[in-house]
């Protein structure tokens, strides 16, 4: 077995035993989001940044996770604004 299919069948498998007690209708929602809304890399002083940024609008709206969360952690909350406002969804550095 090639090493990216291994990566990609360990990552299904934690995906599934992280979601196993979600209900099903919640866990396809964040499918269907993570497969629209790529998340993206960026480097500020030295410190890499993973970020979720979608929607339209003239207005931003910066959505913070709490503790040391995932910007997708709010995805449910970046789907209901972003037809009106540009919105940014960090994830804190784990360095």
């Amino acid at each position: 077995m090639s090493t990216e299919k291994s990566k990609v069948m360990n990552n299904r498998l934690a995906f599934d035993r992280t979601y196993r007690d979600v209900p099903r209708q919640a866990v396809d929602e964040l499918v269907r989001f993570r497969e629209i809304h790529l998340i993206k890399r960026t480097v500020a002083q030295g410190v890499a940044w993973e970020y979720l940024a979608s929607g339209r609008g003239s207005e931003a709206l910066l959505i913070l996770p709490g503790l040391l969360g995932f910007g997708e952690m709010s995805f449910q909350h970046i789907g209901a604004f972003e037809n009106d406002y540009r919105v940014i969804a960090p994830s804190y550095p784990f360095e």
